[in-house]
């Protein structure tokens, strides 16, 4: 149904191929009374909406089918809210987990769709033995129902209660303001049940539609501490998942919470996983080296790190391999001369971490009136891993409209029925593979091929807003973009001229001008003008039913009365008198050029150029010349210019024309030389 994607299409001895209709083909044979292995189809709504969806799926095979009416099966489902909640949390780095400290904890909950997340939101700390709260606070919390404790046990009557809530509404997928909890250690506790504190899992979330339960509770903190006094590691990393081919980063700090100083060397090593290039190391007061595999960290600073006293942070980031799969784990320790070393290690899970974007254009600009328009559509990754498909591409097209064709290389796309108030819905899926390499469907820093969606316009449409929006698999958020589309009148204008030019000094010649729209909207009354470049000197005067003409010099324009409806034309005719002292031979345009109000998508073919040479009047001739002497006993060439001087009436004269033309005046003004020898003849030409 329109608003659900297939994300696959399985079943056993069927071949499936995915698209916006998934079709799947068995070779058989299915004997009688035999049922064929199911096929399953998840699908993923597009929309975050209510309401229902109905599913059809239909049956056909080669065999003479005699019953039709059970062929089809309809199926139709609710649309329930779903949207997963997660919990995280993390002691705070600022200070050491000592007998009797103040510790922070940071209380992430995040949203992960994907419906958006509505209603009540309850975090709830069951206070460990050993600590007891004291406060709780974050933006948009209400935190009120918590409780301070007053001892240090497992009772909440005694240790304190943590409950803080907020109302969500319409959140989309990403993570809530932070929550701040701070909690007390018994200052009589021993070492080792400080270590034990700090491993102790916190924290429970709670949220309407959640479908998952395994990541209502928090159950790790971003320290892992080696019992026993003497030197303590607290180790972070930068993002619950490192994305494959992005980045991610560690934060290293060393701690004293013995009781007597370290006066050093103090060393941090770290092995860190294959699968990450180092980028960067290093940290204030701290000589840091990082050969493959293995990175090292020498304290310069203060040669003593006294009791309760905590270094700078290290910290080391690096470049996930886009091919990377897996959980990453880094191994850190430390080692010092006055205590105990200490170890942490920390497991970050790798999640491809594509990021789609959609952009659109339209052409031509303006869309015509009563004409069509395109809207191409590219989807490219920014990367920095590769989506895996399938891609979702929806593009709604307003009223006033209708969607022609929505067609694309590799994508399938449907056209929705229009709906009044709503406008037409056009789908598009790209299918992709879910164990395709992490490069997948689209790479990071490629695009899909282009969509081009044809709109058909009415005769009264107006400026074309459309809205699109892409979603894939491993980028399931929805990213949107907005191709607006002018309209106005599109009049595709030509002129022809009905003969060549011949002017002559002196003369005048006439010619029949032709005007044609070939669309796709009509030329309005009046819009239609015609401006003629004359020849230096010429006037002209121009004729024509319906036409309105100006000017005799330049420039000379012709204005058309009427409308000029697409797939007509009209005509008029051009008298131009050549100047008497018009120079003859030499080349002289005569250009006219067509114009409306509306836009023309081909202007060349507005434009028409007439050229050639001005001949003199009938009784003016030019002399080719002497000819040599040694021409009689020399073979000879006669080289001439011709031009059209026109054909006087009842003359003799030889009309030269074209190339054909100067060939035989090539072979006459040889067998005159022979003829004549010496002699000098005159030639008119």
């Amino acid at each position: 149904p329109n608003g659900l994607m297939p994300t696959a299409a399985t079943g056993t001895n069927w071949t499936c191929a995915l698209a916006a209709r998934v079709t799947c083909t068995t070779p058989g044979p299915l004997g009688v009374g035999q049922v064929l292995p199911a096929i399953t189809v998840p699908v993923r709504p597009l929309d975050p909406t209510t309401g229902t969806v109905t599913a059809t799926a239909a049956v056909t095979s080669s065999s003479l089918d005699m019953r039709s009416d059970n062929d089809t099966d309809t199926e139709v489902t609710p649309i329930r809210a779903e949207s997963d909640t997660a919990i995280s949390s993390a002691l705070s780095i600022a200070t050491l987990a000592a007998p009797g400290a103040r510790i922070d904890m940071i209380i992430t909950v995040v949203a992960n769709g994907p419906s958006p997340l509505n209603g009540d939101v309850v975090v709830t700390d069951p206070v460990p033995v050993g600590m007891r709260f004291l406060s709780a606070s974050g933006p948009g919390w209400m935190c009120g129902a918590s409780r301070g404790g007053r001892a240090y046990t497992a009772d909440p009557d005694d240790n304190g209660k943590l409950e803080c809530r907020r109302n969500a509404r319409n959140v989309a997928a990403g993570a809530l303001p932070v929550i701040v909890a701070r909690f007390q250690i018994d200052p009589l506790a021993t070492a080792d049940a400080v270590a034990a504190v700090g491993t102790t899992p916190i924290g429970a979330v709670q949220a309407p539609s959640d479908t998952r339960a395994q990541n209502d509770r928090s159950d790790a903190t971003a320290v892992t501490n080696a019992a026993g006094d003497g030197l303590r590691l607290f180790v972070s990393d930068s993002d619950a998942t490192a994305p494959a081919g992005g980045t991610i980063s560690y934060d290293v700090i060393v701690g004293n919470r013995s009781t007597i100083p370290d006066p050093g060397p103090i060393v941090v090593t770290g092995a860190g996983p294959k699968q990450v290039r180092v980028d960067a190391l290093g940290g204030e007061g701290w000589r840091c080296d990082a050969p493959a595999p293995r990175w090292t960290c020498t304290w310069t600073g203060s040669a003593i790190l006294e009791p309760g006293q905590t270094l700078s942070p290290i910290t080391t980031s690096g470049t996930v391999d886009a091919e990377a799969t897996g959980v990453l784990r880094h191994d850190i320790s430390v080692s010092g001369a006055g205590g105990a070393g200490a170890t942490a290690s920390v497991a970050t899970p790798i999640g491809p971490k594509a990021q789609l974007a959609v952009q659109a254009t339209t052409t031509p600009q303006p869309w015509p009136i009563g004409g069509e328009g395109t809207t191409n559509i590219v989807v490219r990754n920014d990367g920095p891993s590769g989506e895996r498909g399938p891609v979702a591409v929806t593009a709604v097209v307003p009223e006033g409209t209708d969607v022609a064709t929505a067609r694309g290389s590799g994508w399938d796309c449907t056209i929705g029925t229009r709906i009044p108030g709503a406008g037409t819905t056009v789908r598009c899926l790209a299918a992709g593979n879910g164990s395709v390499p992490v490069a997948g469907l689209v790479p990071a820093g490629d695009s899909l091929p282009p969509i081009a969606i044809t709109v058909a316009l009415g005769a009264d449409a107006t400026a074309v807003r459309q809205e699109i929006s892409v979603v894939g698999s491993t980028d399931s958020a929805p990213h949107a973009a907005t191709a607006f589309a002018s309209v106005g009148s599109t009049v595709d204008l030509s002129i022809v001229a009905d003969r060549r030019w011949t002017p002559v000094r002196g003369a005048t010649s006439t010619l029949t001008w032709t005007v044609a729209n070939a669309g796709p909207t009509t030329a309005d009354a009046g819009a239609v003008t015609i401006a003629v470049t004359l020849p230096d000197g010429a006037t002209s005067a121009g004729t024509g039913d319906g036409w309105t003409c100006a000017g005799s010099t330049q420039p000379m324009t012709c204005t058309l009365d009427g409308a000029l409806v697409a797939g007509s034309s009209a005509s008029f005719t051009l008298d131009v008198a050549v100047a008497p002292d018009a120079p003859v031979g030499v080349e002289t345009p005569l250009r006219a050029t067509v114009s409306s109000d509306g836009s023309d998508p081909t202007p060349d073919d507005a434009t028409l150029t007439l050229t050639s040479y001005v001949g003199g009047p009938s009784s003016e001739s030019a002399s080719a010349g002497p000819v040599p002497t040694e021409a009689a006993t020399a073979p000879a060439t006669a080289t001439a210019a011709a031009s059209n001087e026109g054909l006087p009436a009842g003359a003799a004269d030889v009309l030269l024309r074209c190339l054909g033309g100067l060939v035989v005046l090539d072979l006459l003004a040889m067998a005159l030389v022979l003829l004549f020898g010496a002699r000098r003849p005159r030639l008119a030409l």
